[in-house]
């Protein structure tokens, strides 16, 4: 990827996650719990996955995201380890809620988890543009 490539990339996923973040509203009044999870986790890996490309990092799939996140920002202490178990939290219950049978996910864990998500958020796009 050239430089010139990676910026456009950058700036279209951070663009993107936020854009994700003002639309999951939309799916928490209508009680939509497993796709405003799933919207949810996809709003963080689109800012993972900027911070990762930003860095040198090839995202191939979302395991590896998730496994060079670790790597490279929480044990580095880049971001702290609340910030990987929401990540990988979110993971989780996307998975279960996309592709689980009997299993949804709820009101609680929707309400609960998306200030944190929006945090996680924050805190990288505040790393992107120091950077």
């Amino acid at each position: 990827m050239t430089p010139e490539e990676q910026k456009s990339v950058v700036v279209y996923r951070i663009d993107k996650a936020h854009s994700e973040l003002k639309e999951i509203q939309y799916l928490i009044d209508g009680a939509c719990w497993n796709t405003a999870t799933n919207r949810l986790y996809y709003a963080c890996y689109y800012a993972v996955s900027v911070l990762l490309i930003k860095n040198g990092h090839r995202v191939s799939s979302h395991s590896v995201a998730i496994s060079l996140f670790g790597e490279h920002f929480i044990k580095t202490e880049i971001l702290s380890k609340k910030a990987n178990r929401i990540y990988s939290e979110l993971f989780q219950k996307r998975l279960s809620g996309d592709y689980a049978d009997f299993f949804d996910n709820t009101e609680e864990f929707v309400l609960g988890i998306k200030p944190k998500a929006q945090e996680l958020i924050h805190q990288i796009t505040q790393i992107i543009e120091k950077n």
